[in-house]
């Protein structure tokens, strides 16, 4: 393992679940340096702390969610938060603040999922095999001859 990967673990512990660091630690270390840098420079690291902030002070309109990569719950929130007191004439934004509260809670461990998404498809894109890729090309192949066939 290269000298970068171990110096990138190190400085990104805090970004990553705990229990997922060895794993991490060994699938990085069966990459050549050169790979393993690829797939660190692929990564997007989201701060914990910041998205923990972002959902202290905006997380009543998603702004935590989209800043993490889960945009379907940043809608859910923004739309929660501006149209339902709106609809409802204003009763339900007591539980509106109530998921906002319980995001607070969650977003920390959220955001370490979500960097761990990350470099989870950057390692299997870095070490995808050519039997994969010619399996996907085949299936790419038989829908283009179904479409092909119900043109005609």
């Amino acid at each position: 393992m290269s000298n970068f990967t171990d110096s990138f673990l190190s400085a990104n512990t805090a970004n990553f679940p705990s229990e997922q660091l060895p794993s991490l630690r060994e699938r990085l270390s069966q990459l050549d340096d050169s790979q393993a840098n690829q797939v660190i420079a692929a990564t997007d690291v989201k701060n914990p702390t910041t998205a923990l902030i972002l959902s202290i002070f905006l997380g009543g309109f998603g702004v935590d969610r989209f800043y993490i990569g889960n945009t379907g719950l940043g809608i859910g929130k923004l739309l929660a938060t501006l149209l339902l007191p709106i609809i409802t004439f204003g009763f339900s934004l007591f539980f509106t603040w109530i998921w906002v509260v319980v995001d607070w809670f969650l977003i920390m461990n959220a955001t370490k999922a979500a960097n761990f998404e990350a470099i989870n498809t950057a390692l299997a894109t870095m070490t995808a095999t050519p039997e994969t890729v010619e399996v996907i090309e085949e299936k790419v192949e038989v829908v283009a001859e179904q479409v092909e066939a119900t043109e005609e």
